[in-house]
């Protein structure tokens, strides 16, 4: 693994983890086989919706990587013009 990285889940022959760098807008989400070193992306995750979003924060999947979730930061403001006031 890479510094940085997060292991997310084996793959059912337990022979490669599903591991993807977090604190990043759009996580990579890549397969490493242990026995070669050999990575290969998988999947790219993003917030739908990228208003007010920062980053992917975690990710979850089931050992067939079939399924998967993922969660991310959202910050939303309203901002107001306030005119008149003294």
């Amino acid at each position: 693994m890479e510094e940085g990285e997060i292991p997310i889940q084996w793959t059912t022959d337990h022979r490669s983890l599903y591991v993807f760098r977090s604190v990043q807008e759009v996580a990579r989400v890549s397969l490493l086989d242990l026995g070669t070193g050999r990575r290969t992306p998988w999947k790219e995750l993003m917030p739908l919706d990228p208003a007010g979003s920062s980053m992917v924060l975690n990710v979850a999947m089931t050992p067939d990587g079939k399924s998967h979730i993922y969660s991310y930061g959202q910050v939303l403001s309203d901002l107001y013009l306030v005119e008149g006031l003294k």
